[in-house]
């Protein structure tokens, strides 16, 4: 029996990474909000994805432990990400933690774009 087609949705991912420059200077209220709307809608689309596409990667056997990485990947971040915003919170400035949040936002860009040219250029790309 053939593996089904495994799609990523890219475009989905760097939505999500939109988010971090409309939250850069939240010195209006809309310019907070629309961020907060980019974000959500996005993570309502990303995880569950996220999900289906790591299940889909693991062998069958594995596929609790490649689950349990992707929860463990979810709960370190969670953990992380407050004592590093509190450590640029204090050592620098307030507004380190939002340049923080646009650096992560181009480096996620940027690995995504590197995903889509590899895949194109290896022939594997799957357009649905």
């Amino acid at each position: 029996m053939d593996k089904p087609e495994r799609k990523f949705p890219v475009e989905i991912s760097l939505l999500t990474r939109m988010k971090e420059f409309l939250q850069i200077y939240p010195t209006q209220f809309w310019l907070l909000f629309w961020g907060m709307l980019v974000h959500t809608t996005g993570m309502i689309m990303v995880i569950p994805t996220a999900n289906t596409f790591t299940a889909n990667q693991a062998p069958v056997t594995m596929r609790g432990r490649y689950m349990s990485l992707l929860a463990l990947t979810w709960g370190a971040g969670s953990m992380i990400g407050p004592l590093l915003g509190g450590f640029l919170n204090d050592t620098f400035n307030p507004r380190a933690i939002w340049y923080g949040r646009g650096a992560a936002g181009v480096l996620g860009a940027l690995i995504y774009l590197d995903l889509i040219l590899s895949k194109k250029r290896q022939g594997d790309w799957v357009r649905g």
